[in-house]
């Protein structure tokens, strides 16, 4: 449930753009340097000649233009944003959760999503599939059952409390509560144990975020936050809809304790305490793929916050060569409309990302082989050993690996209860038990239930050899110059409770651990994480670190 709202959020974020939108020629940041007044010029009969150039002309006609072309394209207007009969406010599903700190609401139309197109346009867009097939399948699942149960619309809610709650709340009105409501208990019990999710049935309704958050929901009184819910009931407004607004007294809250400059170091020149002020709401609503459409708005306190909020955004567009090409800002009074197209939005926004998705999935995977070596060790104080390279019946035939007598080190204890030790992983009674996903075994880059950390085989290495198992006072070598487990390439990942050795070729050891890679993330046997690339590990080096008794003097 919750990694579906993260992946419609998500969406929110990607998919900004309008196809359809009008064309119109912007003002540059030479412009704003000349001081060019913008279309609200107190004089509205009267263009200097750049104003001329960008077609701006009478005020009259410009309204009217906009007018027309709104009625063409379907974009919002302002009186459809901002005049909508106050009744229909009181009246509609999520005022009873509106909160007076409230400050986002989001509303996605279950019955306007089509996943399988949106991911196929995405990939063509990205060059990758953005979501794993067990994560699609799962999400194709989950509308499937929220739309049989009478689930049409969701909607995220959020406040300033959030920011101290741990996140928003899901707001799912439905038919079918019970149903729903036994759906988020999934999420629920598969959240963290630092991030404790709690669901609840009210009114028709089922509620899924923090449990703080829920619990001061069902204590509501319910605020008519028009601000907020207009934007939902305007008669343009596309199939899902994000709307952000800051209260009149928070606006001033932050205001006075934002600083009024940004740090000089930073290459941006504007200030955060008037931003604030100056921005009131901010609304996009969107069509997902196969035909994405968007509209987006940033209404101001007036023409002057106007123009000082496209000043910046200007600024902020420049530090990206497609966006400062493709992206268009046009300013109507108040308020502050972009156009771009969606492909170029889609590309740079993951070419932003692409560095924080990586920085996360290496810190993800040392924080798992450090998991990983941990119960490495509290298996060795018990066992005064190491564990087995895997563990085989009488006759010598490879059973389960060396991950299952890691179980009970994992918090998997009554996993390990359940295994028959003397059967195969993939045994009628164990068959089921490998297939669980062991989060700290997963991979992002398999199945769940494959794993990429491998054990190496190696002659002289931990792992080698039929015997005794290892001790830590066999690794003469030095613990922290020998190697324990290798995230392995991606061909040679394995289900995590597969006995299957991870031989390592004597003669090209690099190939079979590098792959196509030319960096590694490695547990060395004193408990620590590193990663190698392949130059760090050449000329022997990968060799020596392999063996436990090798008696190579090893400089890092």
């Amino acid at each position: 449930m919750i990694r579906t709202t993260r992946v419609f959020l998500f969406l929110f974020a990607m998919l900004a753009s309008d196809a359809d939108a009008q064309e119109q020629n912007i003002a540059d940041q030479n412009i704003a340097d000349q001081n060019i007044a913008d279309q609200n010029v107190a004089d509205q009969n009267v263009a200097d000649q750049n104003v001329a150039d960008q077609n701006v002309v009478d005020q009259n006609i410009v309204d009217q233009n906009i007018a027309d072309q709104r009625r063409s394209d379907g974009s919002p207007s302002a009186a459809a944003v901002c005049e909508v009969d106050e009744s229909r406010i009181s009246e509609h599903p999520v005022t009873p959760f509106m909160e007076s700190s409230s400050v986002m609401l989001a509303e996605v139309d279950l019955n306007k999503i089509d996943l399988a197109a949106m991911l196929i346009w995405m990939q063509g867009a990205l060059g990758f599939n953005p979501l794993p097939p067990a994560a699609s399948d799962a999400a194709s699942g989950l509308l499937d059952s929220l739309k049989s149960a009478g689930a049409n619309r969701l909607y995220l809610c959020g406040s300033t409390r959030s920011f101290f709650d741990g996140g928003p709340v899901l707001v799912i009105p439905c038919e079918n509560t019970a149903v729903v409501n036994g759906l988020a208990a999934l999420a629920v019990q598969n959240a963290p144990p630092d991030f404790p999710l709690k669901s609840s049935v009210v009114d028709g309704f089922v509620l899924v975020g923090p449990m703080v958050a829920v619990d001061r929901l069902l204590r509501r009184k319910g605020q008519n936050r028009v601000e907020l819910i207009a934007p939902l009931l305007a008669d343009e407004h596309l199939d899902h809809t994000l709307v952000i607004a800051l209260p009149e007294e928070g606006r001033q809250d932050l205001g006075s304790l934002w600083p009024d400059q940004f740090p000089p170091e930073l290459p941006l020149s504007f200030s955060p305490r008037q931003m604030v002020q100056d921005l009131k709401r901010f609304t996009v609503s969107l069509r997902l793929p196969p035909a994405p459409r968007m509209h987006a708005a940033l209404e101001c306190s007036d023409p002057a916050a106007a123009k000082r909020v496209s000043l910046v955004l200007r600024q902020l567009v420049a530090f990206s060569t497609p966006l400062q090409t493709e992206m268009k800002i046009s300013v109507d009074r108040a308020t502050i409309r972009c156009q771009v197209d969606p492909l170029t939005l889609v590309k740079v926004v993951n070419q932003v990302t692409k560095g924080m998705r990586e920085n996360a999935g290496q810190l993800s995977k040392m924080h798992q082989l450090k998991m990983l070596g941990l119960a490495i060790h509290n298996y060795h104080n018990d066992e005064k050993s190491l564990p087995q390279q895997c563990l085989k019946d009488q006759q010598g035939n490879a059973l389960l690996s060396w991950r299952v007598s890691l179980l009970p080190y994992l918090e998997q204890s009554s996993l390990s209860r359940k295994f028959k030790m003397d059967q195969a992983f993939d045994s009628d009674a164990n068959q089921a038990l490998s297939e669980m996903v062991i989060p700290v075994f997963s991979s992002k880059i398999a199945e769940p239930q494959q794993t990429a950390f491998r054990a190496p085989v190696f002659p002289g290495s931990v792992w080698h050899g039929d015997g005794t198992p290892k001790e830590f006072r066999d690794v003469t070598d030095g613990m922290s110059d020998t190697i324990a487990l290798i995230e392995a390439p991606a061909t040679d990942l394995v289900a995590w409770a597969n006995p299957e050795p991870w031989v390592i070729d004597q003669r090209d050891p690099l190939s079979d651990v590098f792959g196509d890679r030319n960096l590694i993330t490695v547990l060395l046997l004193d408990g620590s994480v590193h990663a190698f690339t392949r130059d760090e590990l050449a000329d022997g080096k990968l060799e020596a670190m392999l063996t436990i008794a090798g008696g190579e003097v090893i400089e890092r």
